[in-house]
């Protein structure tokens, strides 16, 4: 039971004019999946303004939005998400839900890799997760990634991803070692160019 309304979440906008169509802006995955290229991210947003801030992603017409459980935000996330839905703002299928697996998860083992992933299906109310990654390179990631391939095996996810790989930690190790290909890679590069190189 939801104890808020569209109106009170969003009070200051009119609806017609601001929701935007994104068609344009979906790209195909290795894996046969559509992508929302134009992702939300829940990163800093603070628990008291996170229904709100959520909800009027929404209706601006973000339909990707990129999760952690460290954002500490994944059951205000999943509030917002399940009263779009009830209110028929949008669908589940609408909805490209991402979130990743922290460190000490990592490290602590399968069991607790997956454990993370059901607590953030949970807490998103999502019965899947569209995109689920690796939030960072630590020891045990290859054991985790493969954890991960048996619950996209299960249907608990969709895609499989690796998330701030700096370039000198071998994404190919993975590559090599399991069975499925992520589909992002989010590499840490140089922001800047040698004079060599140009702008």
């Amino acid at each position: 039971m939801h104890n808020f309304s569209i109106h009170s979440i969003i009070p200051y906008i009119r609806l017609p004019y601001i929701i935007m169509q994104t068609t344009e802006l979906i790209c195909s995955t290795k894996d046969g999946f559509h992508v929302p290229q134009l992702a939300f991210g829940l990163y800093k947003v603070s628990k008291s303004e996170c229904k709100t801030v959520v909800c009027n992603a929404i209706l601006a017409g973000y339909r990707h939005f990129d999760c952690a459980p460290a954002y500490e935000n994944e059951r205000e996330v999943g509030e917002a998400l399940s009263f779009m839905i009830h209110d028929g703002i949008v669908t589940r299928k609408d909805l490209y839900i991402c979130s990743k697996v922290w460190k000490d998860a990592v490290t602590s083992g399968r069991n607790a890799v997956r454990q993370s992933i059901e607590n953030s299906i949970a807490d998103l109310c999502c019965e899947y997760l569209d995109l689920a990654m690796i939030h960072w390179p630590v020891q045990s990631h290859i054991d985790a990634y493969k954890e991960l391939e048996l619950m996209v095996h299960e249907g608990k996810i969709r895609s499989l991803g690796l998330s701030n790989y700096f370039p000198e930690v071998s994404v190919i190790t993975i590559f090599k070692r399991c069975e499925l290909q992520w589909v992002e890679t989010k590499l840490f590069e140089p922001c800047f160019a040698t004079p060599s190189q140009g702008l």
